[in-house]
């Protein structure tokens, strides 16, 4: 008679590093809702300025209409309204975002592995915007923006002041339409603002005394050059 005694799975082992990812501080719901409020009213010029001088295009116009049309906004004639100052202290998207902070992370590199002459740093940091805080309207699991508490730590390397470091704030996914109605966009699933951005002090201020820095135990540890070991677990196929 045969057995009815299944053979076991074969065992699966599974093998990891002991390195943490990176942690990205979560917010209470006062304070999300007080920091969308500081951001919008800092946004809010850029969405009026839109709304009152974006042109609409019209496919129907016929070529006279279009010739008038661009004889009368000639900038000679009609110059055009100076946009509001608070975009010159912002990126808005993750590539652009993304961009300024590699720029960022370089530049602490080089902070640290050189020594330039006095005249050659204070030039340096005359030109250079930092980052202070980077926003995240999306889910932090999301694997497109999963690079960002990297960039945002490593951009940091050269900041001895732990406050000056730039931070990472996760806010509620449903803040995004908030944000991307107050810039008059479609979307605002990232937006940067730079430290020295017009009328941004408060907003500033505000995270830096409640919001926690990004930590990336797994670059701590790495640098340290200290052996961790590996993480090895085995179980049998079938099994949870």
């Amino acid at each position: 008679m045969a057995s009815n005694k299944s053979k076991p799975g074969r065992p699966v082992i599974k093998a990891g590093t002991s390195y943490k990812s990176p942690s990205i501080p979560e917010l209470s719901k006062d304070k999300n809702e007080i920091i969308l409020g500081l951001l919008s009213s800092l946004l809010e010029p850029i969405g009026r300025h839109r709304a009152a001088h974006t042109v609409k295009s019209s496919a129907k116009k016929s070529n006279k209409r279009k010739r008038t049309s661009e004889q009368d906004t000639d900038p000679a004639v009609n110059p055009q309204p100076q946009e509001p100052e608070i975009l010159k202290h912002l990126t808005v998207g993750l590539n652009s975002t993304s961009r300024h902070l590699e720029a960022e992370a370089a530049f602490s590199k080089s902070e640290q592995t050189s020594v330039p002459d006095k005249e050659t740093k204070a030039t340096e940091q005359a030109t250079r915007k930092r980052m202070g805080v980077v926003f995240l309207t999306k889910p932090k699991d999301n694997l497109v923006y999963a690079h960002l508490p990297l960039l945002c730590y490593a951009s940091s390397g050269a900041e001895k002041e732990k406050s000056q470091h730039t931070r990472l704030v996760l806010l509620d996914p449903a803040c995004e339409r908030t944000i991307a109605t107050a810039m008059g966009l479609p979307r605002a699933g990232v937006v940067g603002l730079f430290d020295d951005a017009p009328g941004a002090a408060p907003l500033l201020e505000y995270i830096r005394d409640n919001v926690a820095l990004v930590e990336v135990p797994w670059l701590e540890q790495a640098l340290s050059g200290k052996w961790m070991g590996i993480n090895v677990e085995t179980y049998l196929s079938g099994q949870v």
